[in-house]
């Protein structure tokens, strides 16, 4: 239909799918909204009964698929990404675990975030141990925070004290704090990685 944008069109190719009693009105409706005819007055639709308002369906007129836009519905990337947000509150934040074991101070974890189990440590009081990951999402203008819990470790002091990111790379130092016990066992290294575009 001329004046009809793609994402019109996409929309016209889900509504082809819905029972033949709802297609036709629906696909109206869009071309309406689409050309900014007044044609119709209506303040709402049912589609399999759900109530639509004039409102709710032009929320989904001329959407783009991974851009936010004021006052329209969002829809993510094939990629399932969307952007830019203002300004997002949550109540709770779940993201999933991904987590990896270190050897010889070395690990790859390729994820935004993560879990690293070391390898059983001795470090000293007073000195430090340091994690080199491998991590392909990192760049270096990202930033990563991380903390240090104990895993089988039971004594030493153990806490982060420099972050570095690089392309492909994040080093994370653990200082043992402690004035003389060592390390006796394993740390639990977290991390999450902010990109900045």
């Amino acid at each position: 239909m001329a004046g009809l944008n793609r994402t019109d069109y996409e929309l016209q190719q889900m509504i082809a799918a819905l029972p033949s009693q709802n297609r036709g009105l629906l696909q109206e409706i869009l071309f309406e909204l689409a050309n900014g005819s007044s044609q119709r007055a209506f303040s709402a639709t049912s589609v399999n009964g759900t109530t639509l308002s004039a409102a709710e369906l032009a929320f989904l007129d001329s959407v783009t698929a991974g851009t936010v836009a004021a006052s329209k519905a969002v829809v993510v990337s094939s990629n399932k990404d969307a952007g830019t947000f203002r300004k997002v509150t949550l109540e709770e934040l779940v993201m999933a675990t991904n987590a990896a074991t270190a050897t010889g101070g070395a690990a790859t974890l390729a994820k935004k975030i993560g879990k690293i189990t070391t390898e059983g440590l001795t470090t000293a009081g007073q000195a430090d141990y340091t994690l080199t990951l491998t991590n392909s999402t990192a760049a270096a203008a990202d930033y990563c925070f991380a903390s240090v819990a104990n895993g089988t470790n039971t004594q030493g002091t153990p806490v982060v004290s420099t972050v570095l990111t690089a392309a492909n790379t994040i080093t994370i130092k653990v200082n043992n704090a402690h004035a003389s016990q060592a390390l006796n066992g394993t740390l639990v290294i977290s991390f999450f990685l902010v990109s900045v575009t």
